[in-house]
């Protein structure tokens, strides 16, 4: 087995001092150290990092700099970069800051496009759904009723339109006599059907109006 480590650096650019005192600067860079940790966060619950050894990690001051200094530091043998970037956490993706930092990387790296990290994310949430809802199922047979129904409101909790755990979680109800809240579910997955169907009428009807 790869004893390997994946560690997921952000890094970003300390106030400069030009326009402040250096108590002013020193008080604003750690108010965007905290909102930085935030949204830092925040990114990466997108992702399914279960079962994997990681660890985040925030550096702060110039990034491309600091990227690299990390590298050598770490002795990494592999670097994965994204080449856009708009606002907030995705500043540390920025085109400009990734040219930097692969023209002097002592290790073999990839560059990803902002929509292959959407993608990752949709991937990652996928996985996420299907580990629960197979969790949800396995618990639900094996007479765990309350632990299914907690598996099967997670997987909701990533996507409201799973049809398969809200008439998962209607099967559990009506298993332990809560017809109420079964009837609650099959009524929410009948018109999550009506309305996907409505979407695919709604997209063919923009399809003919276009030709």
């Amino acid at each position: 087995m790869i004893n390997a480590k994946l560690v997921i650096l952000s890094v970003y650019p300390n106030l400069k001092y030009k326009y402040y005192t250096k108590l002013e600067a020193a008080q604003i860079n750690e108010l965007r150290l905290m909102e930085h940790k935030k949204e830092f966060h925040s990114f990466l619950e997108a992702f399914n990092l279960l079962d994997l050894n990681f660890e985040k990690q925030i550096e702060r001051g110039e990034p491309s700099g600091e990227i690299l200094k990390y590298i050598k530091k770490s002795k990494s043998d592999l670097l994965i970069m994204g080449t856009t970037g708009r606002s907030g956490i995705s500043k540390i993706l920025m085109g400009s800051v990734t040219e930097k930092v692969i023209r002097e990387v002592p290790c073999s790296f990839i560059t990803l496009k902002n929509e292959d990290i959407v993608a990752l994310e949709l991937e990652s949430k996928i996985q996420d759904i299907e580990n629960h809802y197979n969790l949800a199922q396995k618990l639900f047979k094996n007479g765990f009723f309350e632990e299914s129904i907690h598996q099967y409101k997670i997987c909701l909790d990533i996507n409201i339109m799973h049809i398969p755990s809200l008439k998962g979680i209607a099967g559990v109800y009506e298993k332990i006599g809560d017809l109420g809240n079964s009837k609650k579910h099959k009524e929410m997955a009948e018109r999550v059907l009506e309305r996907i169907e409505n979407m695919k009428i709604e997209k063919e009807v923009r399809k003919q109006i276009k030709h």
